[in-house]
């Protein structure tokens, strides 16, 4: 039995945490070209409601080689996001961390669809972050799918973005998800991701 699936059978026995962490091409080593031959992150697209405020892409990392997430909303805002959905219901509890560079403000959402993959009429958005400091920084956003009703239907699935306010110019890298799901006998974990057992506290007497 592999370690992976070993975590998983344990936290099945224990009903306890298992993080998750879905591969989101957050380092954005992989690129491709667009229609107009732009060079764009592979997995991650924009918003189509925004595509006339500016512009997005796959921007060499002279420090550091390879490339990050470029986005420049000159005349309003941008909204990127990824391409592919990720099981998770309401009461998950997500954080995304990333490092950031530029000028200007930005948010992390969660754009929440249901199972036929249809928007549930609301979404799950973090705070407003201005970036003054030059040099790339550290965040970390926590982003708690609340455990209710959504307008058009149940949660199941998220797709982490980015709105890039108006006059903003950010660079975006190390994008990681995670979720932490509660782990029972009856269920298994989604396939092919990254598992690490969260067990429960060890209470002395």
């Amino acid at each position: 039995m592999n370690r992976t699936a070993s975590l998983v059978l344990l936290a099945s026995l224990l009903a306890a945490a298992v993080e998750v962490r879905p591969n989101l091409g957050g380092d954005f080593s992989k690129v491709s070209k667009d229609g107009a031959g732009h060079l764009v992150p592979a997995g991650w697209m924009l918003n189509s409601a925004f595509k006339a405020n500016g512009t997005w892409g796959a921007v060499p990392d002279a420090e550091r080689g390879g490339h990050a997430l470029g986005v420049a909303a000159e005349r309003g805002q941008i909204h990127v996001f990824t391409s592919k959905g990720f099981a998770a219901g309401p009461g998950t509890d997500v954080s995304i961390s990333l490092e950031v560079r530029g000028t200007g403000s930005f948010k992390v959402w969660l754009y929440c669809y249901g199972e036929s993959g249809g928007w549930v009429g609301e979404n799950v958005e973090g705070p407003v972050v201005k970036i003054t400091k030059p040099g790339w920084q550290k965040q970390t956003f926590p982003l708690p799918i609340p455990d209710k009703p959504f307008p058009k239907g149940t949660v199941t699935q998220i797709k982490p973005a980015f709105e890039v306010d108006k006059g903003s110019t950010l660079e975006f890298d190390n994008v990681v998800m995670t979720m932490e799901i509660e782990m029972e006998p009856t269920k298994t974990a989604p396939a092919g991701q990254n598992l690490r057992l969260l067990l429960p506290p060890v209470i002395h007497a």
